[in-house]
């Protein structure tokens, strides 16, 4: 792509079935969301390792009709710092009752007869039992700000029809983080495209030209420090030169009760 090159991004419609498919992803994550919420309330206290939860959490895509081609992320405490952390079997850590618990989770639905089905990208912060929550408090804040910031950038954009890059929405997540010294922290993902793949930020980049019906924006900007990694995400229709979420904003961290 080159140099300073702003695309339009011009109105595109997914099919019906398309939207739907998204949809379905969505409610079905959602579904899976909370039902980790419980097995981790009901087994935190037995040895819980990141890679048990990984497995669960794949044994309930495929029990929700979902697939994906990441692995969902499950990463506690300093390894949530990594991004993209995996968990090893190996080398599996003990979840504990306390401490700060990321999780991703992409999928999209399994349909042998409709291979045009469109991802969705959810993510989910939690923290377990009394933890000092400080800390991830600010940084969870502003994440959230920078995320809704980058998000009334391109819905004003598209709303007016002018010409957008991700590049700009990238620097506009670097600035806003730059106003709480956290810049070194931005690895500068925060736009991602999601449709009937999954694709990374250079690759949207690329493609940003070649934007195709049943394509969605994923506004996810995210910090790692030393010792935490925190990341909130917004799926955006673009259709019609209007904008729509299609996931529920988090505001909150979550938190689980482990002292029973």
């Amino acid at each position: 792509m080159k140099q300073n090159q702003n695309i339009m991004i011009k109105n595109y419609k997914w099919t019906d079935q398309q939207y739907e498919s998204h949809k379905f992803a969505v409610k079905e994550i959602y579904k899976i969301i909370d039902e980790v919420f419980l097995f981790l309330s009901e087994n935190i206290r037995w040895a819980l390792t990141d890679h048990d939860l990984f497995e669960y959490i794949n044994g309930l895509l495929e029990r929700y009709e979902l697939k994906s081609n990441t692995p969902p992320l499950i990463a506690f405490g300093l390894n949530s710092s990594t991004q993209n952390y995996l968990p090893n079997p190996s080398e599996s850590i003990i979840i504990r009752r306390n401490g700060w618990l990321l999780i991703n989770i992409t999928g999209k639905k399994n349909d042998e007869n409709f291979s045009e089905n469109i991802y969705a990208d959810l993510n989910t912060s939690i923290i377990l039992g009394n933890s000092n929550t400080e800390n991830e408090k600010k940084l969870f804040s502003t994440v959230i700000e920078t995320r809704d910031l980058c998000y009334e950038f391109l819905k004003e954009k598209v709303n007016k029809k002018l010409f957008i890059s991700p590049f700009e929405i990238n620097n506009l997540a670097k600035k806003n983080f730059s106003k709480y010294n956290l810049e070194k922290y931005f690895l500068g993902n925060s736009i991602s495209m999601l449709g009937k793949k999954l694709s990374s930020q250079k690759e949207f980049a690329d493609q940003l030209e070649q934007l195709k019906e049943g394509s969605i924006i994923n506004i996810a900007p995210s910090l790692y420090t030393d010792t935490i990694g925190v990341k909130s995400n917004l799926n955006v229709i673009i259709s019609d030169f209007d904008t729509k979420i299609t996931n529920q904003k988090e505001e909150k961290i979550k938190f689980i009760d482990t002292s029973t």
